[in-house]
């Protein structure tokens, strides 16, 4: 009994790995639904396509408005599923009188037109950006391809 006991003991061993390595091949990918979890989004699969691209993808130097003599760029603007909200790290001005700020909005996708492509609003709450006022509304269309953002301001 005592050998037949061993080889139970020896076979689980060996074979337990192998269980455990099996179940995580077909457990499911981290993918869009976590991404999304907590998102307000139209309905339809152009409306997760797009919305999943928007979140795991920052922009970068995007002109939200023209203001003039004093040029204003984010720098990085990101996008997440809590309460439909952004963060952008802004500049004011340019080169050495350049200020840094900050924004904090939320988006709301108002049209989507393809899976890389949506009409937005985006809402300022709060902003540190000299000259610039919360609850400023943009409405802009948004194309994302191969990770780049191409924003038009409507």
């Amino acid at each position: 009994m005592t050998r037949i006991t061993a080889f139970l003991a020896l076979s689980t061993l060996i074979l337990a790995p192998g269980c455990k390595k099996k179940e995580a091949e077909t457990a499911p990918a981290a993918g869009a639904g976590n991404v999304l979890k907590g998102a307000t989004l139209p309905e339809g699969d152009d409306a997760k396509a797009f919305a999943t691209t928007l979140m795991t993808h920052k922009a970068v130097d995007i002109k939200p408005t023209d203001n003039g003599d004093m040029p204003f760029v984010y720098k990085t603007l990101a996008f997440s599923a809590e309460n439909n909200g952004w963060l952008a790290d802004a500049v004011l001005g340019q080169g050495a009188d350049s200020i840094p700020c900050q924004e904090i909005g939320t988006w709301k996708i108002e049209e989507v037109k393809s899976p890389s492509t949506a009409v937005m609003t985006w809402s300022v709450n709060k902003t540190t950006c000299a000259g610039r006022a919360p609850q400023n509304t943009m409405r802009v269309e948004v194309t994302i391809k191969d990770g780049n953002y191409d924003v038009s301001m409507r």
